[in-house]
């Protein structure tokens, strides 16, 4: 019985698996992997297999949507092999694996919806095989638009812009010293700057017409050209700063300048246009007290060059994209922007005042009158304050203000500006169209091109200690017109909440203004000239040998004097 059972059921053999021992890693060898399988990167023939990778480390996957397993890729997808029955057989070609993304299906309340037709005209004839939209174009094409455009313009993608130093420095002025203007946003007074002590007031204002703060795009009004003189006289030339820093009420001061010149100091770090202001340091003699030699402390002057630009206002400075030389518009270029937007401003600024022979006269006349009537002088007045910087540093300067406003209690000073609109594709915002309804857009985007010339304005209304700053906005009439232009509105800010505002705190000022002259201080008795670099955001200090600075004048016969009349001569169109 037993012999029977053996002969049925035969003996059982386990034949075990070939197993390759690679002693270099893990993986396969070269002797296990089949000829005709070398050279071919494995990767699955479809999405059905479930093969994968003993250790994967460059792909994963993960849960999406309702639950379905996604695959978020792996390093062999360039590499996929793909099956393709030929005659010849056996041949397989590499191609893209990229997978081409399937558009989004539309939301219910979207399915069916389609364009409007364009509306019928009087008289038209609507076909239905006519499109009523043209093509979206592809973006390569929009691209090579922008590229042509920017080429045309000048303005290639990357492209620095080379500006011309606002004054020739010459081979043998040496460089005593320098600023880094990024450094100068983060300094900060250590001692607050009190109070300023009103020493004198000179000059006469007119008071300001409050029917300009109800000026709209629907009732503006044109620009009027009002033939008066304005002075632009240097702190050196100003008799009534000598007379000052002679009496006993500012013997003490050792720092004088003007408050155009003090503002262009303090606000240096915004600006990107090159500047120069002039530095005299002088050692006066010591004086005697009780018997005994006492050293007087070096006076500085802050002065800018008659025959320089310095008077002149920029346009869209900080703007992207600034004006340029290049532009093919000549009206568009910086020094002709520069011209119309000096123009603008004096014109504007005695446009907006009564004019019906009232005046705020102040207890001294104007310095510079002569002998010219209140009908042929700007309505300026002047007022000269004292200002304790602390460390033994006192500063005299002479600030401006534009008109008057009548109060209960007396009157309080304005000062008037205007900013102007030359072409509303170069800020990408239309101020007829924009400005009764969104202010404070126009407003942000002058911030942003304007810094400049913002931080100044407001610089000087607070140095002036005015209590209003009246910004208008002044556009041509036609966008090639230079020549006229209309007044779209009107607004009023208090200086110090308009600093705050611009993110232009006083403490910042005042330390940059107190770094400048403690640099002034170390310097040997001579003369000097702070240069802006015109294309980085450096100061430097020029040492000037006597003479090197010598000008022929102003063509009027008097220091400082300056007169822009922003006329548009034929001849200047042509250039």
């Amino acid at each position: 019985m037993e012999a029977e059972t053996a002969s049925i059921a035969p003996a059982l053999h386990f034949a075990p698996p070939l197993v390759f021992d690679n002693p270099q890693g893990w993986g396969p060898t070269e002797d296990s992997i089949p000829s005709k399988l070398k050279e071919i990167p494995f990767a699955p023939f479809s999405k059905s297999d479930k093969l994968g990778k003993a250790a994967d480390n460059l792909g994963y996957q993960g849960r999406g949507y309702r639950g379905q397993t996604q695959s978020y890729g792996s390093a062999d997808t360039a590499f996929n092999y793909y099956h393709q029955e030929t005659d010849e057989g056996g041949d397989f070609q590499l191609v893209s694996a990229a997978v081409k993304q399937k558009s989004k299906a539309k939301p219910r309340w979207q399915q069916g919806w389609q364009k409007k037709p364009q509306a019928r005209r009087r008289g038209e004839t609507v076909t239905q095989n006519k499109p009523n939209f043209a093509p979206q174009a592809s973006r390569s094409a929009l691209a090579e638009v922008g590229r042509r455009s920017r080429r045309r313009e000048g303005r290639r993608f990357g492209e620095k812009l080379s500006r011309e130093a606002s004054i020739e420095v010459k081979p043998d002025w040496v460089v005593v010293d320098q600023f880094d203007l990024n450094q100068m946003l983060k300094m900060r007074s250590k001692e607050q700057v009190g109070q300023p002590e009103d020493l004198l007031q000179a000059g006469s204002v007119e008071f300001y017409d409050k029917v300009y703060d109800r000026i709209t795009t629907k009732n503006k009004k044109p620009l009027q050209r009002i033939d008066r003189n304005f002075f632009r006289v240097t702190t050196s030339d100003d008799p009534i700063i000598s007379r000052l820093h002679a009496d006993d009420v500012a013997s003490d001061a050792n720092v004088f300048a003007t408050d155009a010149i003090l503002s262009v100091l303090m606000t240096a770090p915004r600006s990107n246009y090159s500047w120069d202001v002039v530095v005299r340091r002088v050692n006066p003699p010591n004086r005697e007290e009780d018997g005994v030699l006492v050293d007087n402390n070096p006076k500085i002057y802050f002065d800018k060059r008659d025959n320089s630009l310095f008077d002149y206002l920029t346009v869209n400075e900080n703007a992207s994209e600034p004006p340029r030389d290049d532009d093919p518009n000549v009206i568009n270029t910086p020094l002709k922007l520069s011209d119309e937007a000096t123009f603008i401003n004096q014109n504007f600024s005695q446009q907006v005042l009564a004019r019906d022979g009232n005046r705020h006269r102040m207890a001294q006349p104007s310095p510079f009158q002569g002998t010219l009537t209140d009908e042929e002088m700007a309505s300026v007045g002047y007022r000269y304050r004292k200002f304790d910087l602390g460390d033994g540093n006192v500063l005299l300067a002479r600030c401006q203000v534009d008109a008057a406003l009548k109060k209960d209690n007396g009157v309080e000073f304005v000062n008037v500006k205007a900013l102007n609109e030359y072409d509303s594709k170069a800020t990408g915002i239309d101020w007829r169209q924009k400005l009764d309804s969104q202010r404070g857009a126009v407003m942000a985007t002058e911030f942003k091109n304007n810094a400049s010339k913002l931080a100044r304005w407001t610089a000087q209304s607070v140095l002036a200690g005015v209590q209003h700053l009246k910004l208008g906005f002044v556009t041509r009439t036609a966008a090639k017109d230079a020549s006229n232009h209309q007044i779209v509105g009107m607004v009023t800010y208090n200086p110090v909440d308009f600093a705050g505002q611009i993110g232009l705190g006083a403490a910042n000022m005042w330390g940059i203004l107190k770094h400048i002259i403690d640099k002034c201080q170390e310097l040997d008795e001579g003369t000097y000239v702070l240069v802006k670099d015109p294309s980085k955001p450096l100061l430097r200090i020029y040492s000037v040998p006597e003479g090197s600075l010598a000008d022929a004048g102003d063509d009027e016969g008097h220091p400082g004097y300056s007169v822009i009349d922003g006329s548009d001569d034929e001849d200047d169109e042509q250039d």
